[in-house]
């Protein structure tokens, strides 16, 4: 991830993030390359008329109610709920892959891994595409490679490069 490449609003909600994670006790890095995959830290409303998912973290208002969120239209309140869910998801799944796919498709979904001991290909290419392009701006993986899933190939995992250290630029 660039932060070179950040207008002053995104470097604003990228700071604030990083707040929100280090408060709430998840890894800056992961958070940031979240925050950045669910909406490029803008905390405008999807285009997408199908989704109903808001704010910097694309909370869904019924996620945010089952889950005592608050007010997700607030942009503070959508990044510290975004923060606490994926503490919750962490906690749970011991697996930053896990979570991320318990956040994005659901705990149904991060189950689904679990049980195929970390084989990213068995929760097919919707959620393989998010966690590595997550991998991606956070350091833990490389470029999307649905591709080489399909085909057979486990995409490589290498740990997380410390993002949030190199922030602000």
């Amino acid at each position: 991830m660039d932060f070179k490449k950040l207008s002053p609003e995104q470097m604003k909600i990228a700071e604030m993030v990083i707040e929100a994670a280090n408060e709430v006790g998840v890894d800056p890095n992961l958070l940031l390359a979240q925050a950045f995959q669910e909406s490029g830290f803008s905390h405008i409303p999807s285009k997408d008329p199908k989704s109903d998912a808001f704010g910097v973290m694309q909370i869904r208002p019924g996620t945010a109610k089952a889950n005592n969120l608050g007010d997700i239209r607030d942009l503070k309140t959508n990044i510290y709920g975004g923060a606490k869910l994926m503490k919750q998801y962490l906690d749970k799944y011991k697996s930053p892959e896990a979570a991320l796919l318990a956040y994005h498709q659901g705990p149904g979904v991060a189950d689904t891994y679990i049980k195929s001991n970390g084989d990213l290909k068995s929760v097919g290419p919707k959620g393989l595409d998010y966690v590595i392009n997550i991998g991606t701006n956070g350091g833990f993986g490389q470029p999307p490679a649905a591709e080489a899933a399909a085909e057979g190939e486990e995409p490589a995992k290498p740990p997380f490069v410390p993002v949030a250290d190199t922030f602000p630029p």
